[in-house]
């Protein structure tokens, strides 16, 4: 039951890892990346409603309402425990810093330049003394503010998107999770998950590269790798669980419900969150969260 659903699963993971190296190799305007954050956004709120949401909504009984309970919070709270112990440092976090440097040697410059002299003079010699003054109290502010500009840069670039990569794998392994279920359930079912997810995947992989671009190749080849190889785990193991998954549909309940909350903190917390701090709201840009969700529903009838 295993070799089936790893085979089905290599489909999207290869989509992936596939489409997370082009998004590595090439530059996109961040319109165009906030666009694809939003369509990755929509794709994965239609899947959270339409594969994962059903489980919770149709759970019956104390046991299986509680599962859900328990899975869901546990997923939110392993994701604010994340990047709680993992922060990510944000870009507007540094121009703060630097605003707040720029407007404290500001403030100290203009503070010298409006205190007059010791002593006074007259004529020439007065104007004289306060230009030197002021060009003395501008060069100040300047030699101050330039090295927490420079800060600020290289404190940009060392960021890594953990809580992303993380709650991709969940994906990825909860994407994987449903197409060994479907192998189980029936010979045309898993070849539809898999080829639904296959695009959702394509996506988050650029996804996922954007937010790589300013780190070492090393490191970002190897974040490029843990997506698919979630996939392809999560996969295994529905192949192999399937028949008792289905026969406990408390474990079933708790585990769906945790790539519930999961998935519903990348979708606000990081791909909404991060596309809209680093770009301005352009109508066409919001507009492929919507397109997404839709695209993500016909695909489905097409599919099914």
């Amino acid at each position: 039951m295993a070799l089936p659903a790893f085979e089905l699963a290599c489909i999207p993971a290869g989509c992936m890892f596939l489409f997370t190296l082009v998004g590595l190799g090439v530059h996109c305007p961040e319109a165009l990346v906030g666009a694809l954050q939003h369509f990755a956004a929509g794709i994965l709120l239609c899947t959270i409603g339409t594969e994962l949401l059903p489980t919770m909504d149709l759970a019956t009984g104390g046991a299986e309402n509680a599962a859900a309970c328990v899975g869901f919070f546990a997923g939110v709270a392993v994701m604010l425990m994340l990047g709680v112990l993992i922060p990510e440092a944000h870009g507007h976090d540094d121009d703060d810093d630097d605003d707040h440097g720029h407007g404290h040697g500001a403030h100290e410059a203009e503070k010298m330049e409006m205190e007059p002299p010791p002593r006074r003079l007259n004529g020439r010699g007065e104007s004289k003394k306060r230009m030197s003054f002021r060009l003395a109290s501008s060069v100040s502010g300047m030699g101050e503010a330039q090295p927490l500009r420079l800060s600020s840069s290289s404190s940009e670039k060392a960021q890594f998107p953990a809580v992303l990569l993380f709650a991709i794998a969940v994906d990825g392994c909860m994407d994987g999770l449903l197409i060994g279920i479907a192998t189980a359930a029936g010979p045309s079912a898993g070849p539809m998950m898999a080829a639904s997810l296959s695009v959702e995947m394509a996506f988050l992989g650029i996804t996922l590269a954007m937010g790589l671009k300013q780190q070492a190749r090393g490191k970002s080849l190897g974040a490029a790798v843990v997506g698919p190889l979630a996939i392809i785990v999560g996969a295994m193991l529905g192949g192999v669980l399937a028949d008792a998954l289905a026969h406990n549909p408390v474990y079933l309940t708790c585990l769906l419900s945790f790539g519930t909350s999961a998935l519903l903190f990348m979708v606000a917390e990081e791909l909404l969150l991060e596309a809209h701090e680093k770009g301005e709201h352009v109508w066409w840009v919001d507009l492929q969260l919507y397109t997404g969700f839709y695209a993500s529903i016909l695909m489905g009838k097409a599919l099914g």
